[in-house]
């Protein structure tokens, strides 16, 4: 390579798999979660984990932390948009176990 190349913030083979193990591991996390009794509790770590897994996607398989101030906004405000529709739906689902 000449030393005119630009590094992207890709990352080795290795590293993309150790990512992809954490988020296997998250997954299976949110599914215990799923067992608990207190339907509020578990909603909340099951978002929480949700959370934590789509900033290690967007961080590191979407390439963010290398993007410009911009892109980042972008993705930024589909996120916030994202979690009101979950405030917004949040009292129906948690409703049909409440029955």
């Amino acid at each position: 390579m000449s030393k005119d190349t630009v590094d992207l913030g890709h990352l080795s083979p290795k590293s993309y798999v150790k990512i992809w193990a954490v988020l296997l591991v998250l997954l299976f996390l949110s599914l215990f979660v799923g067992i608990f009794e207190n339907a509020l509790v578990g909603t909340i770590l099951i978002f929480g984990v949700a959370i934590i897994k789509a900033v290690m996607v967007g961080a590191y398989f979407m390439h963010l932390k290398v993007e410009t101030w911009w892109i980042k906004t972008g993705v930024l405000a589909g996120l916030v948009a994202l979690f009101l529709f979950f405030i917004g739906v949040y009292p129906d689902v948690t409703a049909q176990f409440l029955k």
